[in-house]
């Protein structure tokens, strides 16, 4: 297994933009803090400025990083040392550049270092049931046969997107690839899903399940069943090779502001 080692760089350049933030305030977080949220950003109504509030060391890793939550290896209390976080970002930057900023943040402010490595996990591969799929082309018109019934509070909206409240869930999306499902079921699971079905075209998907958020009592498909029933699709459980981000060391009281 070949591993490589990392130590994040303080001050990085891309082309002619500076990777690392014009200002940044780093506090704990308040123990009562009530809410966990981020604000600003690049892609915002607010693109020249960021704040986190209440947010965990893990999750900061996860997005410098662009990394699913089974994507990290690291130590269980970055998972709970939260921090508030102010950082004024260079006019024009993009998303990656933003990204290399919240590295060069972590590596300055908590001294992190990391090295990236291949671990075999369970997953999930995204196969053509035995009796042949239920994809729609894309742009085709829903199919109200497998609306979910108005009578069980499954969420109702228009065009694309994904709603979950009080324990039921339902995505709609068009012009999307079954890879793109797939990475969109990985975060449903919390598991890798792989694309196996050989199927490069977009295709127009109306999925609706119950999530197990909620306490007993509640009825409806679960999200594999409803992959198999309502798409045609299949999960099938495996085992196989990820790349993942290991923390090799991270203070936790970062440096002065």
């Amino acid at each position: 297994m070949r591993i490589t080692i990392f130590t994040a760089a303080l001050v990085l350049r891309c082309g002619h933009a500076q990777t690392v933030f014009e200002a940044a305030s780093v506090r704990p977080a308040p123990l009562d803090a009530p809410r966990v949220q981020m604000t600003g950003g690049v892609g915002s109504s607010d693109p020249g400025r960021v704040h986190y509030e209440n947010f965990s060391l893990a999750d900061l890793v996860r997005q410098a990083f662009a990394l699913k939550p089974y994507q990290l290896a690291a130590p269980n209390w970055l998972g709970t040392e939260r921090f508030d976080i102010t950082a004024v970002i260079p006019h024009g930057a993009t998303r990656p550049q933003f990204r290399e900023m919240l590295q060069n943040l972590l590596a300055e402010r908590f001294r992190m270092t990391y090295h990236r490595a291949s671990k075999i996990v369970p997953q999930y591969a995204l196969a053509i049931s035995p009796k042949g799929h239920k994809l729609r082309a894309a742009g085709a018109a829903p199919d109200r046969s497998q609306s979910p019934p108005e009578s069980e509070g499954y969420p109702s909206f228009e065009g694309p997107g994904m709603i979950v409240r009080n324990g039921r869930a339902r995505l709609q999306l068009d012009q999307e690839t079954l890879a793109q499902l797939a990475g969109r079921l990985a975060n449903q699971i919390g598991q890798p899903v792989l694309d196996a079905t050989g199927l490069t075209d977009k295709f127009s998907f109306s999925l609706y399940w119950v999530t197990d958020a909620e306490g007993p009592g509640e009825s409806g498909p679960g999200i594999f069943q409803a992959v198999q029933e309502q798409l045609g699709l299949q999960l099938r459980p495996q085992k196989g090779p990820i790349e993942v981000l290991v923390v090799d060391t991270m203070e936790k009281t970062p440096s002065g502001n």
